[in-house]
């Protein structure tokens, strides 16, 4: 399984700024020398081995964090605000189905990942179910990435307080990978979407703007 470069590079920015040059350092050290060269050489677009992402999560695991698993759901969700932060905050105001635009949010999964899905296999009001299913290497450093965007988009979206649990992980030898994703209620300010919506509406169809 490949994944895009950028993941690497966010997780590696997100380490910098949060705990400064020195941990980016001591993580590089223990990773092997093709990860180094992927973060010094590597275009953000450019596909690279999923090992050397979750070798480069594992070290900073191991230099940072408190065997938890939060470093990893932080690492997440500063991934997701960088990759998706500016489409959802575009379009959130346009639509008023939030489970359409949490749909459409997860078939990025493709853009960033050139092997299997993530997909929805529940939503309602107050609570989402998702399942990751066809990747080659389950491993619960990834899994730990995904559970941090899944907060993150949920609370891009206007989600308050939710909460994102990694009921089943095939890295730690369950059946299927799914997350439960729960949360009590909205923070999104419902006039404002209300009036959104209305601006958008009575825009006139695309053939009959002024080019």
């Amino acid at each position: 399984m490949n994944v895009r470069a950028q993941s690497l590079l966010n997780a590696a920015k997100w380490l910098q700024i949060q705990h400064g040059n020195d941990a980016l350092v001591e993580v590089l050290k223990k990773c092997s020398p093709q990860t180094r060269e992927r973060y010094t050489s590597a275009l953000p677009i450019e596909w690279h081995p999923q090992e050397e992402l979750i070798e480069f999560i594992a070290a900073v695991e191991e230099t940072i964090g408190d065997g938890s698993g939060q470093t990893c759901i932080q690492i997440g969700a500063s991934t997701a605000r960088l990759n998706l932060g500016g489409f959802v905050k575009k379009t959130v105001f346009y639509l008023a189905n939030r489970e359409y635009l949490f749909r459409r949010v997860t078939a990025f999964w493709k853009q960033f990942n050139d092997m299997g899905e993530l997909r929805v296999l529940e939503y309602d009001d107050r609570k989402a179910m998702l399942e990751l299913v066809g990747i080659s290497n389950p491993n619960r450093y990834f899994c730990g990435l995904i559970t941090g965007w899944s907060l993150e988009v949920s609370k891009t979206l206007g989600i308050k307080n939710p909460q994102s649990r990694h009921s089943s992980c095939q890295g730690e030898h369950d059946d299927r990978c799914l997350w439960d994703i729960e949360w009590p209620g909205y923070s999104l300010d419902e006039s404002k979407l209300k009036k959104s919506q209305e601006v958008w509406k009575s825009r006139p169809p695309a053939s009959q703007r002024r080019r």
